[in-house]
Order: structure tokens, then sequence, then C-alpha cells
């Protein structure tokens, strides 16, 4: 989705941003191998799950449709909740997209 690329646009512009500031201040003194040992992680805001988005809601639906609602099927859709509410909200918006049927 246009969300998914720009997060990720966003996040390789951050990262390019921390990598000249170091080759500027160092001015040729490193090599880029020891400056990627140097700089901090990047944080990428798309979750860290298994499952995507696309999945989760295929779970989710097929859960709801599932006509008798025992325990196993409670059971599953609890931590395919507790999932989504631990990832970060793009994933949420994804899957939220996804139940959307569009």
């Amino acid at each position: 989705s246009s969300a998914a690329k720009a997060a990720i646009n966003a996040n390789a512009c951050l990262a390019a941003k921390q990598e000249e500031v170091i080759f500027s201040s160092h001015r040729g003194t490193l090599t880029r191998q020891q400056i990627g040992q140097s700089l901090p992680p990047v944080e990428f805001q798309l979750g860290c799950s298994l499952l995507g988005p696309m999945e989760v809601a295929v779970l989710l639906q097929s859960g709801l449709a599932a006509v008798p609602q025992g325990r196993q099927v409670q059971q599953n859709q609890r931590m395919l909740l507790e999932l989504l509410v631990s990832q970060p909200p793009l994933f949420q918006r994804g899957v939220f997209y996804e139940l959307s049927n569009n």
C-alpha cells in the first residue's frame, strides 16, 4: 500500500541522512564498513510479525465466520488480537484495510 511505501521511503531517507552526517563529520577518515558498525540501528515501523496484515485479516475473518464459536476459536481470536495490538499503527491499518474488502 502507499502508506507502507511512504514509511519505507522515509526510513531510507533517514538512514541516508545519518550516514551523510557521519561521513561529513569524519571527512574520509573512516571506511563505510566502520561507519556502518558505529551507526545506531534505524527503526522501521512496519512490524515484527511472521504474519502480515493480509494473513491476520484472513484469520480474523475465518474465526468470526466459524459457526460453532468454541473455546479454541476464541483462544485463536484472542491471540490474533493481541498480536494486532502489539504491532505498530501501520500494521494495524493494513489489517483493517484488508478487512474492508477493498
